[in-house]
């Protein structure tokens, strides 16, 4: 086949797939996206998403959150007092953390273990098994339709 015949049942097949595609309907929207555009668009932008608001009103409502941050740190007692945060985390950790770390591990592990068995007898017992046919891998799997 040369190049320009191929081509040429290229184009055939192109105008056939175009003119079926034609035929379908168009798709319509659901019944609900008017009504739920409408009353995004009537909400003032105060009541939307903030990643929608004006460049200038986000700026505003940053600063004055800083701000806000700001005057809170400061009654409560300025920069000195947190300084302290590193021990009282630490000290959480040590009191309300550490002792339970080893148990989830260790609940995690067994956990593990047991999906692994029960994997096991789903794909050995229940499924049929695997044949590894002298070669040590599998060549099917019971995924497969017999």
């Amino acid at each position: 086949m040369t190049d320009r015949q191929g081509r040429g049942e290229e184009l055939a097949l192109e105008q056939r797939l175009h003119r079926r595609l034609a035929r379908l309907p168009a798709p319509r929207a659901p019944q609900t996206l008017l009504p739920r555009v409408l009353a995004t668009i009537g909400r003032p932008w105060y009541a939307r998403a903030w990643r929608t608001w004006p460049a200038a009103a986000r700026g505003s409502a940053l600063a004055a959150a800083v701000m806000l941050l700001a005057g809170t740190t400061w009654l409560v007692g300025g920069v000195e007092s947190m300084s302290a945060w590193p021990d009282v985390v630490r000290i959480g950790w040590r009191l309300l953390v550490q002792p339970v770390v080893v148990y989830a591990f260790g609940v995690n592990v067994a956990l593990a273990l047991v999906a692994a068995a029960s994997w096991t007898v789903l794909t050995r017992v229940a499924l049929g098994g695997t044949s590894t046919m002298g070669t040590g891998f599998p060549q099917g799997g019971a995924w497969r339709s017999r």
